[in-house]
Parts: structure tokens; sequence; C-alpha cells
């Protein structure tokens, strides 16, 4: 067998290699592909003889192997009702470097495939997931219908490849395609997590997401962005503290012990100067303390582990998406009604005036806050 490489460094070429991949994988044969990791080796796991191929090249005979998706809506084709932490780190820790473990549900419980296909992707009624941070791959796998598998692109015993070169090395005459889409972005394999009916979990294996990040992206984070996180945000972030607390019957320096992080960013402000005297005026007189805020920079890692991101006018919309495409679908508006203008350099009134549109606006999305 001669092995074929083909490139996925440009739109074209990711969009090519995804479509050949997943018609190979339809075939029956075996793709090497990038994550953000390392090098994934996929299989169609409805193919019989792909399977038998995989495990005699990964010496691995009955355990079964994480099932791969290219988006999250095909996790309901394997899960149902998963608890509402699982759901929670998935939403936010997925595209990227998580295997999930769950029960088993969705097509998968009513039996879509037939027993053979089942026993190759679960045990004892859990199967592991994972949504890789990766174009090609995310591509390719969506476009396969049936459940597709993909243990490290090495045989047992050797490192894990984070090259197409060291695919090569190891696997070439051997599988039918190699995506080269250059070096992986962490090289560490990615954590696996199970989780249990109440929402506990346990690592499996740790890899890049750490215990503690896995602990942050358990809690409910609500994020406020305005342009420099000294007026607008920050007082939203003291008004939603005291709202929030309110509504569970608990003082707001309570809200993180019951699992809540209320925090504000701005998309041009530098980390450490202060609210503005007018801004920490305006929220105490609505019974919230801003006085030790300190501003912050909004990043990639702030919008991506936050359930939901409220910003002030449009443009801050857009700059969140762009800086975390990933979570477009969580950015949003404050005001449904429109843009919340900034008060800087204006008047006491005027900041008055800005905290009611604020404490209104947030009044408005406090159950859709609850139900994150």
């Amino acid at each position: 067998m001669k092995t074929r490489v083909t490139k996925a460094t440009c739109p074209e070429e990711v969009a090519e290699a995804a479509a050949e991949g997943a018609e190979i994988l339809d075939g029956g044969g075996l793709v090497a592909f990038p994550t953000e990791t390392v090098y994934g080796l996929a299989a169609c796991a409805a193919r019989a003889s792909a399977m038998e191929r995989l495990r005699a090249l990964k010496s691995r005979q009955d355990r079964p192997f994480t099932v791969h998706i290219g988006c999250r809506q095909q996790a309901l084709d394997y899960i149902a009702d998963p608890p509402a932490t699982a759901t929670r780190v998935m939403r936010k820790a997925w595209p990227g470097p998580l295997t999930v473990v769950l029960p088993i549900g969705g097509r998968l419980a009513d039996h879509a495939w037939d027993a053979s296909v089942t026993e190759q992707i679960s045990h004892e009624g859990h199967i592991g997931l994972r949504l890789p941070d990766d174009p090609v791959a995310c591509r390719m796998l969506a476009a396969v219908c049936d459940p597709v598998v993909a243990p490290s692109a090495n045989p047992a015993g050797e490192a894990p490849p984070t090259t197409a070169e060291e695919v090569l090395k190891t696997l070439d005459g051997q599988i039918e395609l190699v995506i080269d889409a250059g070096p992986t972005r962490t090289g560490r394999s990615s954590t696996v997590v199970r989780y249990g009916p109440n929402g506990e979990f346990e690592i499996l294996r740790e890899g890049a997401i750490t215990r503690r990040t896995l602990e942050l992206l358990s809690q409910r984070q609500i994020l406020f962005v305005c342009t420099g996180n000294t007026c607008r945000s920050p007082m939203a972030e003291g008004i939603a503290r005291v709202e929030l607390a309110a509504r569970l019957a608990c003082l707001p320096g309570d809200l993180a012990p019951q699992g809540w992080r209320i925090v504000s960013a701005g998309t041009m402000s530098y980390a450490g100067a202060p609210a503005t005297p007018a801004a920490v005026n305006a929220a105490a007189e609505l019974g919230a303390d801003i006085s030790g805020h300190r501003n912050q920079p909004v990043t990639e890692q702030l919008i991506n582990s936050s359930d939901l991101i409220f910003c002030m006018i449009g443009s801050h919309v857009q700059r969140g998406r762009e800086i975390a495409p990933n979570a477009t679908d969580r950015v949003c508006l404050l005001d449904n009604a429109g843009d919340i203008p900034d008060p800087i350099g204006g008047s006491e009134h005027m900041y008055r005036g800005t905290a009611q549109q604020i404490l209104q606006a947030i009044r408005t999305q406090l159950d859709r806050i609850m139900n994150v």
C-alpha cells in the first residue's frame, strides 16, 4: 500500500483534504489527521475491516476507542441529558483538548448502529467523546455519518506524533492517507474526564487541561465587556452581583462558594486601573461596591471560559466574536434594546442614567443568566 500525503495549510487545501479524508473513512480506510494536541489515526467504527487494522496497529484488541466528532451537535448522537456541569464544560472547552466520558444515549442508545459498532465505541454503558480544535479535523469528522474513532497516530509503545513526518516514520505504507497541516499546537494529549450523574468528575488522564482549569470551567461565569473596563462593565459586574445574590437569597460575597463568577473586561484596556469615581458612586447608589475594581483586557481564554458574554455596544460584540470564534453564540448585547453609551467624561447624572440602563438590562437578562 502506498500512503498518500495531502497538505492542509490554507482554506482551499483544508476543504479538499477533509473531503478526501471523509471519503476514505467511509470506504473503510485509515486516515492520520491533525488535532491541536497530536496527530490522530481515524477509522470508521462501522467498517469492520478498518477497525481490525486499527486494533492491530495499536495492539489493542478489546478496549473501546474515543469517538471524535466534528461539531457539538454530533454529541447528541451518543449521549442524552448529561449533567449540567458536564454540559457547561463541554460548551466552554469544546472544541479543545478534552475527552468527556458519559453514559451512552441518543441515537446510540436507540440502536441506530448494530451491536458490533456499540462494542467498538463504548464500555459498560459509557462512551468517550472528543471535539478537536482543528479546522480540517472538524470538517472531515462532520462529513462522516457513522462514528469515527481516533487514537493517536502511532503504534503501541511509540510516542504520539506531532507532525506528519513523525506519522510517516512508523505508519508509512500501512494507512491510506496522512493529512499534513504542519506541527500540532500543544503537543500534549487531551485530558480525559468521566462525569457522574450529579456532575462530579474524575480525571482519568490529565493532559492539556489541568484539574484547576476543569474546576473553573465547571463554575458559572458571566463576563461583561466594555471599552476600557473602568465605567460600564465594572458597574455591570457589581450590579449583576447584587441582583444575582438577591435572586439566590444570599450575599454578593457568597456567590463564589455557590459556583458563580461575575467578571468584567475591556476591549481596549490595560491592566490595573480602577473604576472611575463617578462609576463607583453610581454603582454604590444601587448597592454595588466596585471600589476595589481593577481593569483587565478581554482575552480569548476569558471569553471561552464564560457562559455568557454581555457587551455594551455592537462593536464590542464584534470584537468578542473575533477574539473567540468558538464562543460566538454566547457573545451578545447586554441591553436587547440597543447600545449602552459610554459615560466617560460625563456628569454624575449621566453615570446614574447609564447605571439605571445597566440595571434594567441585567434584570431582563437574569432568567437567562440563572439557566446557564
